[in-house]
Formats: C-alpha cells, structure tokens, sequence
C-alpha cells in the first residue's frame, strides 16, 4: 500500500510538472512559481495542523500531507488545459514537430534520471550509512542548484525554440552567451 500511494504521490508531482512547462512556454511563468509556491504552503499548512493538534503520524503520512497538494494543484492544471483546448484540431505534423523540438530536452532529462539512480545503487553496496547521509545533503545542495538551473532553462528554452524556428539566429546567441555569464 505504501509504495502504491507514493507511486501516486509523487507519480502525480512528475506529470504535474509538465503544466509548469506550459505556463513557461505560454510566457507567463510567474503562474508556474506561484502554483508552485501555493501548494508548498498548502502542504506546509497541513503538516502545521498535524502538529499542533497533536495528531500522531509516521513519516509517510506526514510526506502524503505535504505532496499531495504539490501534485493535486498541477494536475488539476493540467485537466484544466485539455478541457480548455479538447475542440482544437491537431495534424500528424504537429506531433512530429513537438517531438522533434523535445528530443534534446527529453535526452537530457533521461540522462540525468540514469546518473541519479545509478549512484545511489552503487553507494547502498560501498559505503557507512553516515558517508551515505553525507552524500545525500550534498545531492541536496546540488538538487537546489539544479532546480535554479532547470527554472532559467525552463524559461529560455520556448524563447530560444521560437528564435530557433524564426532563424534569428543573432538574438539566439546573444541570448545565448548573456544566460551562460549568468
């Protein structure tokens, strides 16, 4: 029951997500953060009740309370824009287009899943649980600075593929050489 409920939970965060990289393409990702933002609170609200009306929970509980508006929010976003957009006619050649301009991003997303699993299977055989503490804070730190990174790239990437498609290749590298000093 557990791994089914965490599979939900954070199955929903995952497929969740694709709504903030709507509201990124769409230009207004100020949307994403605060969505984002709202259902943080939310979760924290939830476990800030649970403590102090003393209600005794194990850690999964308190996770699920956390999580599940993270995930909740962004999937009713998502319901929200196939609702919003079920009568809009697509063509073969629109798909085609989307998965050609997506192939990179999705690459990089599989690799970075491969390296993060991988790592971690192989520290549970070679080292003391402290070293694996250790390790795990620091993929903490380097999961902030990956997430700050992931938002600028979130952000640029619609632009970049619209100057990409429209061949206007002088503002791309500027654009692209402006993000990379920052």
């Amino acid at each position: 029951m557990l791994f089914f409920t965490s599979c939900l939970v954070f199955s929903s965060i995952g497929i969740g997500a694709i709504a903030y990289k709507i509201l990124f393409a769409e230009l207004v990702g100020w949307k994403a953060n605060l969505l984002n933002a709202l259902s943080y609170m939310i979760g924290m609200l939830g476990l800030l009740y649970i403590y102090y009306r003393g209600i005794s929970v194990d850690i999964k509980l308190s996770l699920i309370v956390l999580y599940l508006p993270v995930g909740m929010i962004s999937l009713c976003y998502i319901v929200y824009r196939y609702i919003k957009l079920y009568h809009v006619k697509t063509t073969k050649s629109h798909y085609i287009a989307i998965l050609r301009r997506s192939s990179g991003f999705f690459l990089f997303t599989l690799l970075s899943i491969v390296v993060l699993q991988t790592d971690y299977m192989v520290i549970s055989q070679r080292l003391t649980p402290a070293d694996i503490v250790q390790y795990t804070v620091t993929m903490k730190i380097f999961g902030l600075v990956f997430f700050i990174y992931t938002a600028i790239l979130q952000a640029l990437w619609p632009i970049c593929a619209e100057l990409r498609v429209k061949q206007q290749w002088k503002k791309l590298n500027k654009m692209i050489g402006v993000n990379i000093l920052l």
